[in-house]
């Protein structure tokens, strides 16, 4: 049987990327980390959009992603 090893923190990263002085896009990375110190990327988000509609879209993805791997996600021990 395999030894599953628990979740011990999860990141969250948001970066945007400027073009003439305007935002142009935006990534949202998860990074997980476990017990024994692996490290590696749950999900990786592109958004694109103009420059309020782009912060908008990226806290409404940053929202749902917390929902989904930081308050419900639960791995097996």
């Amino acid at each position: 049987m395999k030894r599953h090893h628990p979740v011990l923190r999860t990141e969250f990263c948001v970066n945007y990327q400027h073009r003439a002085g305007h935002l142009e896009c935006a990534y949202i990375t998860v990074v997980r980390e476990r017990h024994d110190g692996t490290r590696y990327v749950e999900v990786s988000r592109h958004i694109a959009g103009t420059d309020e509609r782009l912060v908008d879209l990226v806290t409404k993805e940053l929202r749902e992603l917390t929902y989904d791997y930081a308050l419900a996600y639960v791995e097996p021990f």
